[in-house]
């Protein structure tokens, strides 16, 4: 950039080349977050357990059930790759999210479905000879005997999106797994819009549970879908007509 602006100013001044690391890390920065639709998000689960492993039969249940976190709980992906077995609390259905990107921990209250997704995983995990010590990776490989590391998750996380026919069978364009993420901030505030609950109320408990360190890196996530734009509509054409009654009702 400087370069560039230097050249505008004295077309001797040589424009130095962008490395294509630092350019494709600018270009996966501008990208529009992906949200996906209700179908689409089934279709990756299906895919998660479908996926080919004749060597692992463990490893469906394993994708499935990250991609269930990723989605359902709005994790990182390094947040995943982090889980330990002992930052599960089967007794109060919560999950320990420890080294976050701001350096915090939080504790994650789980849906019903999400604790019986997470428990089918464990018994697999179990069976597939995996360590029972609390400190060991949630996610285990016993063919690597190791945990998941973020890069390897996000691969094979890529490659059930391709296998959904979601995510194009080749280069970096497309939905990403991150997108998970912001689907489900976007989720969360088009269910809360359907059950009448005014949402600003419920962003610093979003913030919150995503780990933010305040409201302003939320709102980050909120993008205006047209089903979103039309929940809202929606609701202030109610709250808009109650008003004129109250009024009309007034002496």
């Amino acid at each position: 950039m400087v370069s560039k602006a230097m050249h505008r100013i004295d077309q001797q001044v040589p424009v130095l080349p962008i490395g294509d690391g630092v350019a494709r890390s600018a270009r996966q920065q501008q990208r529009s977050p992906y949200l996906y639709t209700d179908d689409e998000i089934q279709r990756i689960l299906h895919a998660a357990l479908l996926y080919p492993s004749p060597k692992a039969s463990w490893r469906p249940v394993t994708l499935f059930t990250m991609l269930v976190l990723a989605y359902c709980a709005g994790l990182r992906g390094g947040e995943v790759a982090r889980l330990m077995l002992g930052d599960v609390d089967l007794r109060e259905q919560t999950l320990e999210i420890r080294e976050t990107k701001f350096f915090k921990n939080r504790r994650l209250p789980l849906a019903p479905g999400v604790m019986t997704s997470l428990k089918h995983y464990l018994v697999v995990r179990e069976q597939a000879g995996a360590p029972t010590n609390p400190e060991s990776p949630l996610f285990w490989s016993p063919q690597r005997n190791c945990g998941y590391t973020v890069g390897g998750i996000r691969l094979i996380l890529t490659d059930v999106l391709r296998r959904a026919d979601i995510k194009p069978a080749r280069g970096a364009v497309g939905p990403r797994v991150h997108d998970l993420r912001h689907t489900m901030v976007g989720h969360r505030m088009r269910d809360w819009y359907k059950a009448g609950i005014n949402p600003q109320s419920k962003l610093p408990y979003l913030a919150t549970y995503l780990g933010h360190k305040d409201i302003r890196s939320t709102l980050v996530y909120l993008n205006i879908t047209p089903g979103l734009l039309q929940d809202a509509c929606e609701r202030f054409r109610k709250n808009g007509a109650a008003a004129p009654q109250t009024r009309e009702s007034l002496p």
